[in-house]
């Protein structure tokens, strides 16, 4: 990283201006680390200084997993058809709850040829509140084929 791309980062994370930035790389020889730990001693930093991920905290990871589960259905395949559609959250609870059934079960399951999928929650599926479970999409195909 040349000397411009280090005065435009220090700024970029410490909010000061390009002088501020040159002037504690410079003290520092441009060590980015030290530049920081500089310009908080001298307080020309405004607001915290900012890493990227080494914010993230216990809560926000858990909070993100949370809604990833929330958004999600998992689904297995036989084929093209989709035979099971529930929410992630309800795969990982039967899953924690019945794993000497479940772990069997998916492995006969792949060997018949099945496959599975995690996928993001339709907004048709959000809208009505219906949770993934599309138990009356499967009995509707049922129909429309007789």
């Amino acid at each position: 990283m040349d000397k411009l791309q280090m005065a435009e980062e220090l700024i970029r994370r410490t909010n000061v201006t390009y002088s501020e930035a040159t002037e504690a790389l410079e003290n520092t020889g441009w060590n980015m680390l030290d530049a920081i730990v500089y310009l908080e001693k001298q307080g020309k930093t405004t607001g915290s200084v900012r890493f990227g991920r080494v914010k993230k905290t216990v809560g926000g990871r858990l909070k993100k997993a949370w809604d990833f589960c929330c958004g999600h259905d998992f689904e297995i395949y036989y084929g093209n058809d989709r035979v099971v559609n529930i929410p992630l959250i309800a795969a990982i609870v039967i899953t924690l709850c019945l794993f000497e059934i479940v772990l069997p079960a998916a492995v006969i399951a792949l060997i018949c040829g099945c496959s599975f999928k995690v996928a993001q929650r339709s907004t048709a599926c959000t809208e009505e509140g219906s949770c993934g479970f599309n138990i009356t999409a499967a009995s509707d195909k049922v129909e429309l084929n007789k």
